[in-house]
């Protein structure tokens, strides 16, 4: 009898260890897959923001292309998202407008990426109708 018992007693400690090993890769996998999971959603807000400048800037060249004094402004197209769009005359050179476009973008709510898109674009009206450029930069 005494024999029957150690053997259930190597047994159970058998399943335990086993339990354990189990249950410390379990624990690592899941911190694996949430470091992932916060890797993927950081990639995503910062893609999100870069095509919310991008969306600013196009936005703003079209409405150059209506109204010649379109100076900008900020909108939330939406939740957790604002973009300032800013256009400014060049001064030294005649029709060459400045566009700059900022992104602020907060997908998760824990961080905020920012993004610019800045581009410098000639406006010509011809017989064809107005169309925009690209301006070389100082």
């Amino acid at each position: 009898m005494k024999l029957g018992r150690t053997r259930r007693g190597v047994s159970a400690i058998w399943v335990l260890v086993v339990l354990a090993v189990i249950s410390t890769i379990s624990v690592a996998a899941v911190g694996r897959f949430v470091a992932a999971r916060r890797q993927v959603d950081a990639h995503r807000t910062r893609v999100q923001a870069d095509y919310l400048a991008l969306a600013g800037y196009e936005m703003a060249a079209e409405k150059l292309l209506a109204d010649p004094k379109y100076a900008g402004e900020t909108l939330a197209p939406m939740p957790g998202a604002e973009v300032k769009v800013a256009v400014k005359k060049d001064p030294g050179e005649s029709e060459v407008y400045r566009i700059e476009s900022e992104s602020h973008y907060s997908g998760n709510g824990r961080i905020t990426v920012v993004r610019n898109a800045k581009r410098a674009v000639k406006r010509i009206a011809g017989p064809n109708g107005v169309r925009l450029e690209p301006a070389p930069t100082n």
